[in-house]
């Protein structure tokens, strides 16, 4: 009994239009949200309580960009940039999600995915007395509402997305994207954070629901999410989605904010089968993750970058289901958490990073370890990245 939904992907494309004349600002120490409503001819919309980050609106038909650039200059903001619309298109690049018939568990899940944890080389780590307790942040459409296996991994959770408040991966019956699917991302979030627990089962889980059950999100909250993340002492943040095009204000907030306190962001490269990482994978401070296919041969959707540090499984990948089956699923989507989860479980076995120099050896060691699969994919050299060992990389950071 499958049940086929439409395919998102993790590959989401930014319109490159303003979003109803929205600016994100990030605010100088002290300045008040409000102050720049009350200087300039903006109505605040949102913001990020504990962080400095605000989201406005432009009024009376004013040019945003004039507006962005009068606030820079007008000493109160370290930066004002557009926010992006960003919508996760049906039917890009890797095929369609759905169930396979079993209601979930974690030990059938195992055994479904045999060859995808055979091939990433994954050893598991028993829990030790001198393992400390490590967040990894989830970014994406939520975590599935009847299953407690995940639920009960989530210590601080958030709905960012304009459709529900919850963080519940759950149909809404809206079609934002005009698709005539409603629904269409239903599952993505399910697959990702069933991914980590397998792969870290010892994580913890924040959990921000950044895009709706259509896949639709923009770059606001995407930063809202990231700011939720690092307040709720997240080391690791996953985001299994992206944008075609660069996000100005989603890289400053990622290089200028986020990075220099210590925590990793893990990408996915996208599937558009181009020769571009997409954004966020694209930033230097974030460790893009490529797809391969059981072969280790590049999966045909997969986007390939001289910028990718990691690859991994992508295609015919098994997850949990939002309504507590299991799902099927292709995409590089589901390559990055296998990277993030990995990258976690290490974490616990060591110190935590607090700056953005140690981040920089951990890149370093990252882009160094795993299988080099040049060799089977010639036409892709130095453009996948390293296929994911776990036990190998776990060994590494832990010495490191």
């Amino acid at each position: 009994m499958k049940k086929l939904i439409s395919s998102l992907l993790l590959v989401i494309v930014s319109q490159l239009l303003l979003a109803q004349g929205r600016i994100i600002v990030w605010l100088k120490p002290g300045v008040p949200a409000e102050q720049l409503a009350l200087t300039y001819p903006v109505t605040l919309t949102d913001f990020s309580p504990g962080a400095p980050f605000a989201l406005y609106t432009v009024t009376g038909g004013q040019d945003p960009h004039i507006i962005e650039a009068d606030m820079r200059a007008g000493g109160l903001v370290n930066m004002a940039e557009d926010d992006h619309e960003m919508v996760a298109p049906e039917n890009v690049g890797a095929g369609k999600g759905g169930t396979i018939g079993a209601v979930f568990d974690p030990g059938a899940l195992f055994e479904e995915n045999r060859q995808l944890l055979s091939q990433i080389n994954y050893r598991f780590r028993h829990l030790s007395l001198f393992d400390r307790p490590v967040r990894i942040a989830i970014l994406d459409t939520g975590v599935p509402a009847l299953n407690l296996y995940i639920r009960s991994r989530v210590v601080a959770g958030v709905g960012i997305a304009s459709d529900r408040t919850d963080y519940f991966d759950r149909p809404t019956g809206v079609d934002t994207n005009h698709d005539n699917e409603p629904d269409g991302a239903l599952g993505h979030g399910s697959m990702v954070s069933g991914l980590v627990a397998q792969i870290a089962p010892f994580a913890r889980f924040v959990i921000a629901r950044v895009a709706d059950s259509d896949g639709v999100s923009s770059a606001w909250n995407l930063i809202k999410g990231i700011a939720f993340a690092a307040q709720n002492n997240a080391e690791v943040i996953n985001i299994s989605f992206g944008a075609v095009e660069g996000i100005p204000a989603l890289k400053d907030v990622i290089e200028n904010w986020l990075d220099p306190q210590g925590v990793l962001v893990v990408a996915a490269i996208g599937n558009n089968g181009s020769d571009s990482a997409n954004s966020p994978a694209s930033y230097s401070q974030v460790i893009c993750v490529s797809g391969v296919d059981q072969n280790n041969l590049k999966a045909p959707f997969s986007n390939w970058d001289g910028k990718a540090r990691q690859s991994a499984p992508a295609t015919g990948v098994k997850s949990c289901w939002w309504d507590h089956t299991m799902g099927v699923w292709s995409g590089t989507s589901f390559a990055s958490p296998l990277v993030a989860a990995t990258i976690a479980d290490s974490l616990r076995s060591r110190p935590r990073y607090t700056t953005n120099v140690q981040l920089d050896a951990l890149r370093d060691l990252i882009n160094a370890t795993g299988t080099d699969i040049d060799g089977q994919n010639p036409a892709y050299r130095g453009k996948l990245g390293r296929l994911l060992n776990n036990h190998a990389l776990q060994q590494a950071i832990i010495q490191q």
